[in-house]
């Protein structure tokens, strides 16, 4: 039924990323323009946000994986999916290598040979 109402629409993008302009030209004459927001893709959508990874560095500098977990855990935080945190999900080289996390200090010194 609605098809029988708009004579056609425009899609345009906005000023602004993932920002689309819905031009509707009804079939009474009159003209409305929408703005839409796209969803966000997969990567961008688990991304995490850049207060999270300042914390994770800082923690990082102190405390080894196991006490990051656990201090994650503890405050009833949660992965970007929404799963608990886990040892391997904070230690992975490539996420830590991702969002330039640095190795724990504690991992550092059980990394170096005859320590």
């Amino acid at each position: 039924m609605l098809r029988l109402l708009i004579r056609d629409i425009t899609v345009a993008k906005g000023p602004e990323p993932k920002l689309l302009r819905l031009q509707i030209r009804w079939q009474g004459g009159a003209t409305e323009t929408i703005e839409v927001r796209q969803r966000p893709n997969r990567p961008e959508a688990v991304r995490y946000p850049d207060e999270f990874v300042a914390k994770i560095r800082a923690l990082a500098e102190l405390h080894d994986d196991h006490e990051i977990v656990a201090q994650l855990k503890s405050n009833g935080q949660t992965s970007s999916t929404g799963r608990p945190f886990t040892v391997s999900m904070i230690s992975m080289d490539p996420l830590q290598a991702s969002y330039h996390w640095p190795i724990s200090s504690r991992r550092n010194v059980e990394r170096q040979p005859g320590l």
